[in-house]
C-alpha cells in the first residue's frame, strides 16, 4: 500500500472514530444499547490481554483458510470435469459473436451485422470462412433474412 493510501485509511478511522463518540455524547445512549468507543477500545485491549481473543481470533483465521482451500479444490475439480464434458463443449464451446459489418444507413442510423459461432470449434469456423470475403458474407447474410441488399456509394449497407 502506498502511504497515501495508509494516510487515508487511518484518517477514515479516525472520523468514524469521531462521529461514533459523537453521536454517542449527543444522543445520550445507554452503554449497553451503543457504547462509547474508548470502552470498545478498552474491552478489546484487555480481551488480548486476558489471551480471550486470540484464540478465537486463530480458529476464524483458520477455518477461512480451509473454507477457501477446500472450496479452490472443488471449484478447479468442477471446472476441469465441465470442460470435458462432450455436453458442455457443443453447448459453450465456442461462444463466439462475429462482427461481419457495420456503418451507418442512408437515414443516419448505425448498424451492425454479426454472426453468432457456436457449436463447432474455432479452426473448423474460421476454415469455412477462409474463402468469403466480407462484403460477399454481407450479402449473403442479408438475402438470408429475407432482404435484398446494395451498397451505397458512401460505403454504408442498406436493405431494400
Amino acid at each position: 500500500m502506498t502511504r497515501s493510501a495508509v494516510l487515508s485509511v487511518a484518517a477514515s478511522f479516525a472520523v468514524f472514530v469521531l462521529v461514533w463518540k459523537a453521536i454517542v455524547v449527543i444522543g445520550g445512549y445507554p452503554p449497553f444499547i451503543l457504547p462509547p468507543p474508548e470502552s470498545v477500545a478498552s474491552r478489546f485491549v484487555r480481551g488480548w490481554a486476558d489471551g480471550v481473543i486470540a484464540p478465537h481470533a486463530w480458529s476464524t483465521l483458520v477455518e477461512i483458510a480451509l473454507g477457501l482451500l477446500v472450496k479452490t479444490v472443488i471449484g478447479l475439480v468442477a471446472s476441469y470435469r465441465l470442460a470435458q464434458s462432450a455436453l458442455v463443449e457443443r453447448i459453450v464451446s465456442p461462444y463466439i459473436v462475429a462482427l461481419r459489418d457495420h456503418g451507418v444507413t442512408d437515414a443516419g442510423q448505425p448498424y451492425l451485422v454479426m454472426e453468432r459461432l457456436y457449436g463447432s470449434d474455432l479452426a473448423s469456423v474460421l476454415a469455412r470462412r477462409r474463402g468469403s470475403s466480407r462484403r460477399s458474407w454481407c450479402r449473403s447474410y442479408v438475402r438470408s433474412r429475407g432482404r435484398s441488399g446494395r451498397r451505397t456509394p458512401r460505403g454504408s449497407f442498406t436493405a431494400t
